[in-house]
């Protein structure tokens, strides 16, 4: 038989080991758990990772972008502006172009002579008086315009229209010096001497 002595050893020895082996079971669940812990801390900082370099990717997009859309608006904005310059002042030429086409007078004229467009002038003073056939002021200032492009005969035809119209004192003087012109045309006239014989008396 079984002491009790043994007995007791027996108890205590069956409850150090049965303390051992829990204990080695609660080392064991903490081990398992602090690795499936680490596993998850991973894969969180991959996770959290990859979305920053995302973020950092398109951060990086967007500063290219407005690099050249900077660079773009830089090139381009004078270029559009020049064009719009040069459009307009097209369009009002045309424009201007049109309105003294459709509806010219003597002012197109005058303006025409100060700016030393001699032909337009002429053409418009053409137009204008085969209108007003009988507007002697028309008729001077073609002549005019004519004589400003050096046309004398014409100059010569349309102050002598514009003497009969109207025979002004004026008009018969500027008529006179143009027939001694075309009647000295072989010899050098004296320029400054015409110019004051032709200048308009007020």
């Amino acid at each position: 038989m079984i002491s009790l002595q043994s007995r007791q050893d027996v108890s205590v020895s069956t409850r150090r080991f049965t303390t051992a082996g829990i204990g080695l079971d609660n080392m064991r669940t903490c081990r398992y758990w602090d690795s499936r812990l680490s596993m998850e801390d991973s894969e969180n900082i991959r996770l959290i990772l990859a979305e920053l370099r995302k973020i950092a990717a398109w951060a990086e997009m967007q500063r290219k972008i407005s690099k050249w859309m900077l660079i773009a608006m830089a090139i381009f904005i004078p270029v559009i502006v020049v064009i719009g310059v040069v459009t307009e002042r097209k369009v009002k030429t045309e424009l201007d172009e049109i309105r003294t086409v459709e509806r010219p007078d003597w002012y197109d004229v005058d303006r025409c002579m100060r700016l030393g467009e001699f032909d337009k002038a002429i053409r418009l003073g053409e137009e204008l008086i085969a209108r007003t056939p009988q507007y002697p002021e028309g008729h001077r200032r073609l002549a005019t315009a004519y004589l400003a492009a050096g046309k004398l005969e014409k100059a010569r035809e349309h102050y002598a229209e514009a003497f009969r119209l109207f025979p002004s004192d004026e008009n018969q003087r500027v008529l006179a010096v143009i027939e001694r012109r075309l009647r000295s045309s072989a010899s050098q006239p004296n320029q400054s001497g015409d110019s004051a014989d032709l200048s308009p008396q007020h």
